[in-house]
């Protein structure tokens, strides 16, 4: 069976020596023992097309890192705490979570360097990541028997600067929600008000089913 990248066991703990890292095979090699936690050390001649090197290695995809693994490092950080205060996890997602194609398949790689880069699919994808985050979270309190519970929300279509259209789009205006659709979705400015997520905050527990309904953004994600 040929040698793939994909069989090189983890390598949490240690740190590895590369020479001629900043391009080539050694480059290759290098990149392959960072995707599996090694502490790598870029050994060039030109320092300049060295750092290059390790800034191309350094991190993960921009809108994964931010939107979902950012997240999920944060609650472990906090884990302590939210135990002994047995309190709610509110994760933020999308009804873009729908499109999201992660599955069990989805190989470390795809997460950090998906190629082709399509930005939207790839906001799909942490939008749906949300959601399984949410969902495994709370099933893994449950089993555990932890009084923290989480739960995802949906915000709407609101015209943050996340948005292209950012505080230029009237409130109400119609969207296009996909190329060639006649249906569209209306952009509302953030609330005064309370929004969604606070009232996922603030709202008395109640038990969660075991499954989500199906047809459910969680379900859906669930699938995918």
């Amino acid at each position: 069976m040929a040698w793939h990248p994909q069989l090189l066991a983890q390598q949490t703990g240690r740190t590895v020596v590369v020479t001629g890292a900043n391009s080539g095979i050694g480059f290759e090699t290098a990149r392959d023992l960072v995707g599996r936690g090694a502490h790598v050390v870029l050994a060039v001649r030109d320092t300049a097309k060295g750092d290059k090197a390790a800034a191309s290695l350094a991190g993960h995809e921009r809108q994964m890192a931010t939107n979902h693994l950012g997240h999920a490092a944060l609650v472990v950080a906090l884990w302590p705490l939210l135990d002994t205060s047995a309190s709610r996890v509110v994760v933020v997602s999308s009804g873009e979570a729908r499109g999201g194609q992660l599955s069990p398949q989805t190989t470390r790689e795809q997460l950090l360097n998906p190629t082709p880069y399509d930005g939207r699919q790839v906001y799909r994808n942490t939008k749906q990541a949300n959601l399984l985050f949410a969902q495994e979270l709370h099933r893994r309190c449950a089993k555990a028997g932890s009084q923290v519970s989480a739960v995802a929300v949906h915000p709407g279509a609101v015209a943050t600067n996340l948005s292209p259209l950012n505080s230029t789009v009237p409130v109400g205006t119609g969207w296009p929600l996909s190329a060639g659709s006649s249906r569209q979705c209306c952009f509302r400015r953030p609330p005064p008000a309370p929004c969604p997520r606070c009232g996922r905050l603030t709202t008395p527990r109640r038990a969660a089913p075991s499954s989500p309904p199906p047809g459910s953004p969680s379900s859906v994600a669930a699938r995918n």
